[in-house]
């Protein structure tokens, strides 16, 4: 019977796994780095000699050991072959040196035109989107985008298209970002197909499109197939990359960041995974040398990142189809830290251990990268004095050195004020002075979904966030409670993410039933997972154990239950997945009942 083409081969073992290590002269952690995979796997292999390595992390190893200098490759043949270990080369032995790894700093943005060879990056469905990525000039001149709707893809291409890329790509559903997309002047087909890659210089995909037949048909004509991730980095070429990676709050920050950055005339380029306050809003192509971008852990390919500048807002344990648990977060975000261009930043929250964690492994590791911070923490480098709500505003008061300053958003959540507080940090780490940049931050108005206030219908209040894990439903919860004070605050929530509810949904449920007096509860968002044996009724079954009730509007009835279970002074929240549209035909049925002089106690 042949063996499948996934399965290990044998060739590495923990004892060759230990000898390179060693030949490279790396301490554990850093190996693991260096790497890109977990410390603890690596404890694992070298505790057991005779431990058969998988193909993916054999695959990683193939590519370190064929980057490795000479001198290392031969420690690593002489310690194997005084051990007596069998010595049967790893393919990277037997095969042409391998390009080096695009260095974004040296390459062109647009490159001249070029024949690449066929380079592929693994489906990111196998939880491991390092391994084999595309290696080589990255020609942006006439991309084409698969899934070109998403929120981290639509604003590449209109960054692209902005720069003079001929922009093309596709998605399944029409929305408001395909017809910004259509009057930036890209060509935005419907659906699909092969025919749509003719003539790109490079095809780009995500997590969720790996599978596409697009994607399979760029890879089969030899055409480049490069992950959303390696494009940004193209994209930073030539500029000062400043990413915001972490679990919560990066949308905000890298939004708090642009708008202050514009207001003090260095008019960033900016990538953010949400619109400002219009569809194609969150990107923009501007002339200075900062490019401001939300770093994705979702898929790990954060770590394909080399920024100057980096925050970490917070690190929680999330997307549970990835990440095994809050060590293996830990152990992603340090890789992430550990890429900052030597010289670099690295700025973390002090309230937040694994944060502190991740810097405390930097340290160990000596990397050339200076650590700030900030938050309540006294040794934070930027420290929040006091935060006081008014109404829908928050008055910040913080303290650098010697220097204090006060400041207004134009928001009501803590958790906005503390993100502020991480842009105010990076701010005067790029050597704007204290008072300055507060100025700057206070021009901000929002980002779309978070925490947005939609408007007000039947004395009702309706609010849009996008929260789905525990910790956001709380923090959102919390200020819509503060808001309604004698009065009610009514979710509907739409969980997120079928593994998200498998592995959360007893979390969620209790952050539903602590923070609203009213739940309504919608289908799960996204791709059906029937082995999983998840369901909506999974999350109710949870909200019930948690003590709370649950109710299901229905088809085509939502804004009458809504209207039924609410008075006048109520804030009504929309939650989750996809439920933007739910907000403003909640809104729009609230008014006209108003005009009709029917909206007032419950009917």
């Amino acid at each position: 019977m042949p063996t499948p083409a996934n399965a290990p081969t044998g060739r590495w073992t923990g004892h060759h796994v230990l000898a390179l290590r060693t030949a490279a002269g790396l301490p554990g952690k850093g190996f693991a780095t260096a790497l890109g995979l977990s410390w603890r796997y690596i404890q694992i292999w070298e505790n057991d000699p005779g431990a058969i390595i998988g193909p993916i992390a054999e695959a990683v190893l193939d590519d370190f050991l064929t980057r490795a200098d000479r001198q290392t490759r031969a420690a690593f043949h002489a310690l194997l072959a005084q051990t007596g270990c069998p010595c049967h080369p790893p393919r990277s032995e037997s095969r042409p040196q391998a390009t080096a790894p695009h260095s974004w700093a040296s390459a062109p943005t647009i490159p001249a035109q070029r024949k690449e060879p066929p380079h592929t990056m693994t489906s990111t469905l196998d939880h491991d989107p390092l391994r084999q990525p595309h290696r080589g000039l990255i020609n942006l001149h006439r991309p084409h985008f698969v899934g070109i709707g998403g929120s981290s893809m639509s604003t590449l291409a209109r960054i692209c298209a902005q720069r003079g890329s001929l922009v093309s790509g596709s998605d399944n559903t029409d929305t408001p970002q395909l017809a910004a997309l259509r009057a930036a002047h890209c060509r935005v087909e419907l659906g699909h197909d092969p025919i749509h890659i003719h003539g790109a210089s490079c095809v780009v995909y995500t997590s969720a499109t790996a599978a596409n037949p697009e994607v399979e048909a760029a890879r089969a004509a030899g055409i480049p197939v490069v992950h959303h991730a390696h494009a940004l980095g193209a994209l930073a070429d030539g500029r000062r990359l400043l990413a915001v990676a972490g679990t919560h709050g990066k949308s905000t920050t890298t939004g708090m960041l642009a708008a202050a950055l514009t207001k003090l005339g260095a008019d960033p380029t900016y990538a953010i995974g949400a619109d400002l306050h219009a569809p194609g809003s969150g990107a923009h192509y501007g002339n200075g040398r900062l490019l401001l971008a939300e770093a994705d852990e979702s898929d790990r390919t954060f770590q394909l990142l080399t920024p100057e500048l980096a925050i970490i807002t917070g690190i929680h344990h999330d997307h549970p189809d990835t990440y095994t648990d809050l060590i293996d977060h830990i152990d992603a975000y340090t890789a992430f830290a550990s890429n900052i261009r030597p010289g670099g930043m690295l700025i973390i929250n002090a309230d937040n251990p694994s944060a502190l964690e991740v810097a405390g492994r930097l340290r160990e590791q000596n990397q050339p990268v200076a650590i700030a911070s900030y938050g309540k923490a006294d040794h934070a480098t930027v420290r929040i004095l006091r935060m006081r709500r008014t109404d829908w505003t928050m008055r910040v008061e913080v303290r650098r050195g010697d220097q204090e300053v006060e400041f207004t958003l134009a928001t009501p959540s803590v958790a906005h004020a503390h993100n502020a507080v991480a842009a105010l940090t990076a701010l005067t780490e790029l050597d704007y002075p204290l008072d300055d940049a507060a100025a700057g931050l206070s021009t901000f108005t929002g980002v779309d979904r978070r925490f947005t206030h939609v408007g007000e219908g039947g004395g009702r209040t309706i609010i849009d966030s996008h929260a789905v894990h525990p910790d956001q439903i709380t923090a959102d919860l919390d200020t819509a409670d503060a808001l309604a004070g004698n009065h009610n605050v009514l979710v509907v929530f739409q969980p997120s993410g079928h593994h998200r509810i498998a592995a959360f949904a007893d979390h969620i449920a209790h952050a539903l039933t602590a923070g609203a007096d009213k739940i309504i509860l919608l289908d799960i968002h996204g791709h059906a997972i029937p082995s999983s044996g998840v369901s909506r009724q999974t999350m109710a079954d949870a909200i019930t154990a948690a003590g709370g009730t649950s109710y299901q509007a229905a088809p085509g009835s939502l804004a009458d239950l809504v209207t039924t279970l609410t008075e006048p002074g109520d804030i009504v929240v929309t939650m989750g997945g996809d439920v933007t549209h739910h907000a403003h035909a909640i809104l729009n049925h609230l008014r006209q009942r108003t005009t009709l002089g029917r909206v007032g106690a419950p009917i």
